[in-house]
């Protein structure tokens, strides 16, 4: 609801540019943006080791940070391109995308939709592995049959969206 709300409020415009924050962190996520960033401690010996919880901590507050970022950056882009730029309305927008960056995210991690994005991912980079001249491999097939279901079930809920995914790709 908190999605329509916004929409109906913001227009789709800042709608779009709240989802994508989340998608632009996603990608920099995956493509492994992060992965050296690491909080080392000195065990008893004096060797410095990676302390797991703390670097996941310091992640998060990372990935905050940047979505913030992103926020900033997308309302000032917006505002620029309408010619309405001015401290006060960049304020006053990216509270609100801010906000419904991190309902995406909540969306995205506790819905089963990271799921199936990383499946249709997998999927995907097996296509451009599998690829041999001018074929197209079983993969790719196989995301134009998962593509032409969810433009056909549009209305499902995630779990059977789901559901009807993995019985597809269990087809192959």
């Amino acid at each position: 609801m908190d999605i329509i709300k916004f929409f109906t409020q913001f227009g789709w415009q800042m709608t779009v540019l709240a989802v994508s924050g989340i998608f632009l962190l996603g990608v920099l996520k995956m493509s492994g943006a992060f992965n050296k960033v690491k909080i080392y401690v000195k065990d008893k010996s004096g060797n410095k080791v990676i302390n797991e919880k703390n670097t996941i901590q310091f992640k998060k507050f990372l990935y905050i940070f940047i979505s913030v970022l992103l926020s900033v950056a997308a309302c000032s882009v917006y505002l620029y391109i309408r010619k309405e730029i001015n401290i006060v309305f960049i304020a006053t927008l990216t509270i609100p995308v801010f906000g419904l960056n991190q309902i995406a995210y909540g969306i995205y991690e506790n819905l089963g939709v990271r799921t199936v994005w990383k499946m249709l991912l997998d999927k995907i980079k097996q296509a451009v592995k599998a690829k041999k001249g001018n074929q197209v491999s079983p993969e790719l097939k196989l995301a134009g049959r998962i593509n032409k279901l969810a433009n056909k079930y549009k209305t499902l809920d995630t779990a059977k969206a789901l559901n009807i995914i993995s019985q597809t790709l269990n087809k192959k």
